[in-house]
């Protein structure tokens, strides 16, 4: 089809963008967006997707799937775990979204009196989400209260976890 370039301008703070896309001849769109516009429409699209899963996004990592699905990782209870808490020359295990890291090589951070040390043993989902050093957050596993900005803060700590530690387990379902 014979095309013509339509122009879409971008109203972006005095520095206009300029889009242009091949239209049927005869057809000149013309829009003007707006950077609100644009994210408006993003948050609308994220909501919807959102909406539809069961789950939240920051359940849906390829370790956790991995993990889950493998037998050959290690189930431990929240009792177990408390165990791998770094004192005493033993390991260090912190749990994120059910599955368990050892983060023993980064004991400067996560032993004990380090500035994370209070995760050392425990499930760090809802401190780290939250971005919380409060001892009842470190005991309670919930996530259902989590806004965009903490799943968010979680999802880049479960990002840095998958990267840099070893996965040794899961935690044991009740």
């Amino acid at each position: 089809a014979v095309g013509r370039s339509a122009v879409y301008v971008s109203n972006v703070r005095a520095a206009p963008r300029v889009h242009r896309s091949t239209t049927r001849l005869g057809m000149l769109p013309c829009r003007i967006e707006t950077r609100n516009n644009i994210r408006a429409r993003a948050e609308i699209q994220r909501r919807r997707l959102l909406g539809s899963l069961s789950v939240a996004p920051l359940m849906l990592t390829a370790t956790r799937r991995a993990v889950a699905a493998n037998p050959q990782y290690k189930e431990y209870t929240m009792k177990e775990l408390e165990y791998f808490d770094g004192t005493d020359g033993k390991p260090i295990f912190i749990a994120i979204n059910g599955i368990i890291y050892d983060v023993t090589a980064k004991a400067k951070f996560y032993g004990p009196g380090a500035i994370y040390g209070m995760f050392a043993g425990h499930d760090a989902t809802r401190g780290l989400g939250k971005m919380s050093m409060d001892p009842k957050d470190v005991e309670d596993p919930r996530t259902d209260d989590f806004t965009d900005k903490d799943i968010e803060s979680l999802n880049k700590w479960v990002a840095r976890f998958e990267s840099k530690y070893p996965v040794v387990g899961r935690v044991k379902k009740k």
